[in-house]
């Protein structure tokens, strides 16, 4: 599986959390985590909820966890 890489990516410290840096392993599994948690607690209902407003709550927790990518 692919690490992510402000490095390898060549994004911008303006994009990217520095705090992360030299820890891809860890960001990863932390981006992995949340999803999968997310998945757990909510579900899809057709007509009521789409999966824009499902991937801005993923994008808010992420950003909140400091993963700002």
């Amino acid at each position: 599986m692919d690490t992510l890489s402000s490095d390898a990516n060549n994004i911008s410290s303006d994009y990217w959390n520095l705090s992360w840096a030299g820890k891809d392993y860890q960001l990863q599994q932390t981006a992995q985590e949340i999803a999968g948690y997310y998945y757990e607690q909510h579900i899809y209902i057709s007509h009521e909820i789409d999966c824009v407003d499902m991937s801005c709550d993923i994008w808010d927790i992420l950003q909140k966890s400091g993963i700002n990518l």
